[in-house]
């Protein structure tokens, strides 16, 4: 039986949303160092198989931690349903870098455990969907990031939210229909002008032009959400890149949530074993 230890906790500081998190490790094989993992839009931590997926890492010796967006629309009393949509509605890219830059900090000065021996001068990060982007941007500024990896993640911010803009402005919010969970989720126009005040530091093609970190890029052929294309673009600008392009595989490489199968989907396997062969 494999000795793992878990741990779950609450990033808090003052006058911002609280960051909830879990971090795992093999209490006897956590040498690879820490590995970071980003939700996408409407999306959580404790989603589908992301735990299923944590335990993997770790029994290869990482030690892996997930975190819930300080402004992802759980909180830490109900970290599976978005109970806090007014959180969400005023979710940005700006809370989101600065959420990846609130955890290694937390991870550097002690308010997250590690194992003895760790440190975290050197972070692992892996972004899904949107939070793909997030992570691109972050590991672009903070060099605390040493390696990162993308799963369907998105090519381009302005032009994704560059539809209905003046009807967006005018009214000063627009919907997302939840599927799952059967909910019309908000997203204020607040996120257009975070991106529109940070044109420059937000344009993946820029980043990436003068990356000088080691990436893979992950995609699945059949993703309805982000076309595979977006993945092809990101290796373009970062022609050091490694991709991965995924065969039959949607947005979430055949995941579900709920997800209760004791083993990954084929899928995902081929992605958990490609990142950590990168990062190995």
């Amino acid at each position: 039986m494999e000795e793992f230890v878990l741990h779950s906790g609450v990033l808090e500081e003052k006058a911002k949303k609280p960051i909830s998190y879990d971090i795992r490790w093999h209490s006897k094989n956590f040498a690879k160092g820490i590995v970071l993992f980003v939700h996408g839009f409407k999306g959580f931590k404790d989603w589908g198989f992301w735990s299923l997926v944590g335990d993997r890492f770790a029994k290869e010796g990482f030690v892996f931690m997930k975190i819930n967006l300080s402004h992802n629309g759980t909180t830490p009393d109900n970290l599976m349903e978005f109970s806090d949509l007014e959180a969400f509605g005023n979710n940005n890219f700006s809370h989101e870098i600065n959420d990846i830059g609130r955890t290694i900090k937390g991870l550097k000065n002690g308010m997250i455990p590690l194992p003895k021996g760790i440190e975290a001068n050197q972070v692992k990060i892996i972004g899904h969907s949107k939070g793909g982007a997030s992570v691109l941007i972050a590991s672009a500024e903070k060099t605390e990031i040493e390696q990162v990896v993308t799963w369907a993640a998105i090519d381009d911010i302005a032009d994704r939210y560059a539809t209905d803009v003046e009807e967006w402005k005018r009214v000063g919010v627009k919907f997302f229909s939840n599927a799952r969970t059967k909910q019309n989720m908000p997203v204020y126009y607040q996120l257009f002008n975070d991106i529109a005040q940070n044109s420059i530091r937000f344009h993946l093609k820029g980043q990436l032009t003068k990356f000088d970190k080691p990436l893979l890029i992950c995609h699945g052929t059949d993703d309805l959400t982000v076309d595979v294309s977006a993945a092809h673009h990101l290796k373009e600008w970062c022609p050091s890149a490694e991709l991965l392009i995924v065969p039959d595989a949607n947005h979430v490489f055949n995941g579900s949530h709920p997800y209760q199968k004791p083993e990954l989907p084929n899928a995902m396997k081929t992605v958990v074993n490609e990142t950590i062969r990168f990062f190995s």
